[in-house]
């Protein structure tokens, strides 16, 4: 089996009209000699055929009407929803975030609370402690280091 001189960009310039006479011609003449070139040929003409039947979609006659009706229906449960709900929710989201806040300031006194026990027990444990630097020379721990 031979390689091709014929890319495969050039079939598609070809079925796209876009070379030049001469060339087209030249082109059209290796298809029909090579089954290769031929069935790549044929295969992309069935793919243009495929994108380019057009399916054009009826628009729905009644679809205004539907998004209109459904915009007034929202329109109209804004007006019907209660006043109390209104107020209540910008209420009910403040006492929320109060109690959130209440409750990080107790959270942070217990921590603080903890921690000042173990300050305190921890002082009584590491007061007493042994200096092993007063028994030996200093200079001798630097030479043996």
């Amino acid at each position: 089996m031979q390689s091709c001189k014929i890319s495969n960009n050039k079939l598609i310039a070809l079925l796209n009209n876009e070379l030049p006479a001469e060339e087209s011609k030249a082109v059209k003449e290796h298809i029909e000699k090579c089954s290769r070139c031929e069935k790549l040929y044929f295969e992309l003409e069935q793919t243009y055929m495929l994108i380019s039947e057009k399916r054009i979609l009826k628009p729905n006659p009644y679809l205004y009407t539907r998004i209109e009706q459904k915009l007034k229906n929202i329109e109209q449960e804004k007006v019907l929803r209660p006043k109390y709900i209104q107020v209540l929710q910008p209420v009910l989201f403040s006492f929320v975030l109060i109690l959130v806040f209440w409750g990080s300031l107790k959270l942070g006194d217990t921590y603080t609370k903890i921690y000042e026990q173990d300050k305190n027990t921890l002082t009584y444990s590491t007061e007493y402690y042994l200096n092993d630097l007063e028994q030996e020379n200093l200079e001798l721990i630097l030479l043996n280091d």
